[in-house]
């Protein structure tokens, strides 16, 4: 009995290193992977030549899920495949080669818009509408390239009743984030507020002989500007008005109306004179 033994004349051939980067999907969002660094760039693999003959691919395999620090000087495992993708048993020297993979998160400044939509609710105005001026942005290269600024989502203003800070959502283009996926609005609001028959003093020497002829009630009705918060606690025993008639001959005179209130607060009569006679 005889047994064929087949004898395959050994052989060794250098093949470059390609690093396979697997689950690119999972990177986080921001960043991006450089090109990756091999050392050594090549091996020697040993075996039959009719088995180096089927090598299609020399691969090391690096996951980047997660991942957003780089890496540095990681060993790992040389495999060696046919071209269907079959793992070849050879003998690989090195078996293990050194990878380093840079990861970089690029950024850029842009400024940065607020927009509103819709009106304030009667009575209040806008005063102040700020935030951060410029904001950090994070993305591929080729994205940010193409951004001139971020906004934020609409505040709808109809839904603005008092001055203060609001959180609002920016507003990203796919593939682009910052370290905030919202920023703090500052917004101020003026009100205005009618407060009706305020009753006008007499003052100065011939006070006593004083008759109203225009408003002859000696009432005004006096329009409050300010703050939102300011005019909403403001009374209207806060507010006085009162004409000066102690240099007044008899007769009939128009004088000037005067109005004092809180500080801050701007007040407004219907008027700004008001008629009256001096009696002897």
């Amino acid at each position: 009995k005889t047994i064929d033994v087949i004898i395959e004349k050994r052989s060794s051939t250098d093949f470059a290193v390609s690093v396979d980067l697997l689950n690119m999907a999972s990177l986080p969002l921001g960043y991006e992977v450089g090109e990756p660094e091999v050392t050594p760039g090549q091996v020697t693999i040993i075996s039959s030549e009719s088995i180096i003959e089927q090598i299609a691919m020399v691969k090391v395999f690096i996951d980047v899920t997660d991942l957003k620090e780089s890496i540095r000087n990681r060993e790992v495992p040389v495999s060696v495949y046919d071209v269907q993708g079959n793992d070849l048993n050879v003998r690989v020297e090195p078996a293990s080669v050194t990878v380093s993979v840079p990861v970089e998160r690029p950024s850029k400044t842009v400024p940065l818009t607020i927009k509103t939509k819709g009106e304030l609710p009667e009575g209040l105005k806008l005063e102040k509408l700020e935030s951060e001026q410029e904001i950090e942005i994070f993305g591929k290269r080729d994205i940010l390239n193409e951004i001139t600024e971020i906004s934020t989502v609409e505040i709808d203003m109809a839904k603005i009743d008092k001055s203060d800070i609001y959180e609002v959502k920016l507003d990203f283009p796919d593939g682009v984030v910052a370290n905030n996926e919202t920023i703090d609005v500052m917004i101020e609001l003026t009100e205005s507020k009618v407060f009706n028959d305020v009753p006008i003093d007499k003052k100065g020497e011939n006070a006593d002989n004083v008759t109203f002829v225009n408003p002859a009630d000696a009432i005004v009705n006096i329009t409050a500007n300010g703050s939102d918060e300011l005019i909403r606690s403001l009374q209207k025993d806060e507010i006085t008005t009162s004409i000066d008639v102690g240099a007044l001959d008899v007769g009939e005179h128009k004088v000037e109306l005067t109005v004092d209130g809180p500080k801050n607060v701007k007040l407004e009569p219907e008027f700004k004179t008001v008629t009256v006679r001096i009696e002897e």
